[in-house]
């Protein structure tokens, strides 16, 4: 009777800790950050020892553990512990340089498509990639020195579905002259951004020659009376959020017999 207890006793504790590692694996693998297939690893050497570019861009780890890049064509931000491989773009606290940190992700953007409107807000083309970056750990020498880190990196391109697509022709004006007379078709044209959108204007030289018109998201243009005899394009520059957007007034000039 005592040995049937006894042997009942210990089944009833192995249950238990299998029980206990099961909860404990399942835990484990949900508190485990999800990784895209497309995410690649690399050991990025530092400058005196491979100067490793983090993917198609400058980006490098100079001598004091810092990322940074040679061109300045780059800026980066730090996200911390909170980032993640697919993480929206975070355009607040962009720098040149920024300390390398084990456990943290970052975000590296080319400068070039990032656009500061006239509202103080910066926002990302829509025709953009970016890099979220982690870093996994130090690689050291024989000395314990660091000479690089293990890091990985997802590229992600921008989605938006409300915004023009780049260089689209939203608003075209067209003049032209013939038989001692001129024209100009239409008289004003107008274009409807998304609500909330911010417009900003580029005329690209005809300041002169066009007016263009922002009330809220509406944009109108039309010409003034001084048109040269020339075709040409001015751009509106519209931000929904982070995102922006560049698009066409198409200005066309004509002649007829």
């Amino acid at each position: 009777m005592k040995n049937y207890k006894l042997h009942t006793f210990a089944a009833m504790a192995a249950l238990f800790c299998l029980t206990l590692v099961t909860a404990s694996s399942c835990s484990s693998d949900e508190d485990m950050p999800w990784i895209p297939d497309s995410v690649i690893s690399l050991n990025m050497m530092n400058e005196s020892n491979g100067n490793t570019k983090l993917g198609d861009s400058n980006v490098y780890i100079n001598n004091a553990d810092n990322f940074t890049s040679s061109s300045s064509s780059a800026v980066i931000a730090s996200l911390g512990m909170s980032g993640s491989y697919t993480a929206a773009p975070l355009l607040t606290q962009l720098a040149k340089e920024v300390a390398v940190t084990p456990g943290e992700f970052y975000q590296v953007f080319n400068d070039r498509d990032i656009k500061m409107f006239a509202s103080g807000k910066r926002a990302l083309s829509v025709n953009a990639d970016y890099y979220n970056l982690y870093v996994a750990d130090w690689i050291n020498d024989s000395n314990g020195k660091h000479i690089g880190a293990k890091v990985s990196y997802n590229v992600e391109a921008t989605e938006h579905v409300t915004l023009p697509e780049w260089n689209e022709v939203v608003i075209t004006l067209t003049h032209g002259i013939g038989n001692n007379s001129s024209w100009v078709e239409p008289e004003e044209s107008l274009y409807t951004f998304p609500s909330g959108c911010e417009v900003n204007v580029d005329y690209n030289g005809w300041e002169d020659y066009l007016m263009v018109e922002v009330e809220g998201n509406v944009v109108t243009a039309r010409f003034s009376n001084n048109r040269p005899r020339q075709s040409g394009q001015a751009y509106l520059y519209v931000r929904e959020g982070g995102f922006y957007s560049r698009v066409i007034i198409d200005i066309r000039f004509v002649t007829y017999a």
